[in-house]
């Protein structure tokens, strides 16, 4: 225990310079963005430098959206095209991990509130773009989620469905999104 206290002591001093270290990244990302564009479209080996800093901001980014409670669609979606884009080399560990927790407590949401089709509809997005990471990320506890959920809440939801409500109807058709982006199989 004392060893995490350390940790996070350690941790909170070095969040300024981290935080100062990206800001010089994304500085010299913004100054430089055209030369390097022009650079990887030419397929030229691209400098170390731009290599690095490009590498730092998706990864810092990509990570930093994760952690968030309710990550921003449009900016995840980004990180992810930035990185099919430039091909940096991923924090692979890091970014399963934020994924995998993020779309947990997203599902653990979804069942605390099972009937908020708004958030049905985010969490559907959410899986969709994650989706979209060069490398699987382990969903199982959020399959299980899904499971108990597709048990418990769809007959309810099916019936009224069927009885023609639209909301049921728009529900019935989100769920079926998520259970497909965490390739979920039923067993029956």
């Amino acid at each position: 225990q004392v060893g995490g206290l350390e940790e996070r002591v350690l941790q909170s001093v070095l969040e300024p310079t981290f935080h100062e270290m990206e800001r010089s990244f994304r500085r010299i990302y913004n100054n430089h963005h055209a030369l390097m564009n022009v650079i990887r479209k030419a397929n030229v080996r691209t400098p170390k430098v731009f290599a690095t800093t490009v590498e730092f901001l998706i990864n810092s980014g990509l990570r930093r959206c994760l952690e968030l409670d309710r990550p921003s669609i449009e900016e995840l979606q980004e990180h992810i095209a930035e990185a099919k884009r430039w091909k940096p080399a991923l924090d692979q560990e890091e970014i399963k991990l934020a994924a995998k927790v993020r779309a947990q407590a997203l599902m653990n949401g979804l069942a605390s509130h099972p009937n908020d089709l708004d958030f049905l509809c985010y969490l559907a997005d959410f899986l969709e773009a994650v989706r979209e990471l060069p490398f699987p990320i382990d969903l199982w506890e959020a399959q299980n989620i899904y499971y108990v959920l597709e048990r418990a809440v769809l007959p309810e939801v099916k019936a009224r469905a069927d009885a023609g409500q639209e909301e049921a109807v728009k529900w019935m058709k989100e769920f079926q999104s998520v259970g497909t982006s965490l390739h979920f199989v039923r067993a029956d």
